[in-house]
C-alpha cells in the first residue's frame, strides 16, 4: 500500500519545477536490499553461471545503470573501471 503522506511530500516538492504536475494513480513495491545495504552485482558462489544485479532498493533509477555497466562487464571478463569486490554476491557466506 502506497504512503499517502510520502506521496503528497514528494508531489509538493516536485512542483516548484513542475507547476501543472498531475499525478494519476501512486502505487508501492518492494526494493530488495542485501543485508550491506550495497547492491548485489556479479557470479554466485553456489552457481558461478548464475549472476545478480539486484540490491540497489530506492536507488534503482539512480545507479541501476551502473550496476548494469558492471555486471556487463563482468559477463564479458573485460578489465574493470573500479573494484567490484564490494558488490561481489560471494561477499556474504
Amino acid at each position: 500500500k502506497a504512503n499517502h503522506e510520502r506521496v503528497d511530500a514528494l508531489v509538493d516538492a516536485a512542483r516548484a519545477d513542475l507547476p501543472d504536475l498531475e499525478i494519476i494513480d501512486s502505487i508501492a513495491c518492494h526494493r530488495p536490499l542485501s543485508a550491506d545495504d550495497r547492491a548485489l552485482i556479479g557470479p554466485t558462489k553456489s552457481y558461478p553461471t548464475l549472476f545478480l544485479c539486484t540490491g540497489f532498493g530506492s536507488r534503482g533509477w539512480s545507479i541501476g545503470l551502473g550496476g548494469g555497466k558492471l555486471l556487463a562487464i563482468e559477463l564479458l571478463d573485460l578489465k574493470h573501471d573500479i573494484d567490484p569486490s564490494p558488490y561481489l554476491p560471494t561477499r556474504f557466506n
